[in-house]
């Protein structure tokens, strides 16, 4: 997968502001999906330049220096993503990507749902590609618009299942529809519900079994509610499982809560639906065909979930399903 042309529109992306017209940056996180899947440079570049073209906003405004040392006062300061990723970036450059990125997610992965779970998510792209600009992207976004949702999931009794999770916030707060808005003001409005709140169990494990168990749920219940939001809890547990692989020590017990209840917030803003966990069945394309299909698109979220499905198919053995939703999410069935 390494290729200079990828490298080079990475940091090319540079550039761009971190919010586009009606949504985040997803052209890095798009770019490195479709590279995986097979895109020659021709089809890299052409992807890059429509979404110049179409959705991307410049870099602008006053970027005032910021010191690598003062990431922890910058939280959630939105100024401060451009000046960050450059320290953070200089930082790399003097100690590696695996050093700097161990020493700021521990504290990051206490809102593993920032900006609807991108910071995450691009982060594990940016590990990916082992481009060390899109990994200081990554965590200076995390940084700049970080949101604990506080759930405190760890002082509550374990839940028996993710299937028991999910049917405490759905006898609590089901049926109310789909929540309007962006994904991240959803989840901070259904995380202050005290309804919400009071139904939340603690994770059925914090060990490494949990995140098989969050991909599994996430994908029945995409095909139950193929809903724009449910796209990101299967593509954040694709990244969670990137992150941990490559860094062992940050799958603490506190990082496991912390998604689990996030994961529990975004299926909250779908309006929590009874959860059916079927198993997806339906036609089923071989995955060159897939990712060709995938690859001939624009739309980042059809291209961003195909990778995740075939990465967690790899990774769980789960060829079938994953080809179920993958097929029918590129149109081929």
């Amino acid at each position: 997968m390494p290729s200079p042309v990828l490298d080079r529109l990475l940091t090319d992306n540079e550039r761009f502001a971190l919010s586009h017209r009606g949504t985040v940056n997803h052209l890095p996180m798009a770019l490195v999906a479709l590279a995986h899947m097979g895109a020659d440079d021709a089809r890299l570049k052409a992807y890059f330049d429509w979404w110049e073209v179409n959705v991307a906003l410049p870099r602008e405004g006053p970027e005032t220096p910021l010191a690598f040392a003062g990431w922890r006062g910058a939280l959630g300061l939105g100024a401060a993503f451009h000046p960050m990723a450059t320290a953070i970036k200089d930082e790399i450059g003097a100690k590696g990507v695996d050093a700097v990125v161990g020493e700021m997610a521990p504290a990051l992965l206490a809102g593993p749902g920032t900006l609807a779970f991108h910071a995450l998510i691009r982060l594990a792209y940016g590990l990916d590609a082992g481009h060390e600009g899109e990994v200081a992207a990554a965590l200076a976004s995390w940084v700049a618009t970080f949101r604990d949702l506080d759930l405190r999931t760890a002082e509550r009794p374990a839940a028996a299942s993710p299937q028991a999770g999910l049917d405490a916030v759905s006898a609590a707060v089901g049926g109310r529809g789909p929540m309007p808005g962006s994904i991240t003001g959803a989840m901070a409005t259904v995380s202050a519900d005290p309804a919400f709140r009071a139904a939340l169990a603690g994770a059925p494990t914090v060990d490494g079994a949990l995140l098989p168990l969050l991909a599994e749920a996430s994908l029945r219940l995409y095909w139950q509610v193929p809903n724009f939001t449910v796209i990101h809890m299967i593509t954040a547990t694709h990244a969670a499982r990137v992150l941990f692989e490559r860094l062992p020590g940050l799958a603490t017990p506190a990082a496991a809560q912390a998604l689990w209840g996030a994961w529990l917030a975004a299926y909250a803003t779908v309006g929590a639906p009874p959860f059916e966990g079927r198993e997806p069945a339906g036609s089923a394309r071989d995955w060159p065909d897939i990712f060709a299909a995938a690859v001939a698109s624009d739309d980042d979220h059809v291209i961003k979930l195909t990778f995740s499905c075939g990465r967690e198919a790899q990774a769980y053995r789960d060829d079938l399903a994953y080809r179920v939703v993958a097929t029918r999410l590129v149109g081929l069935g």
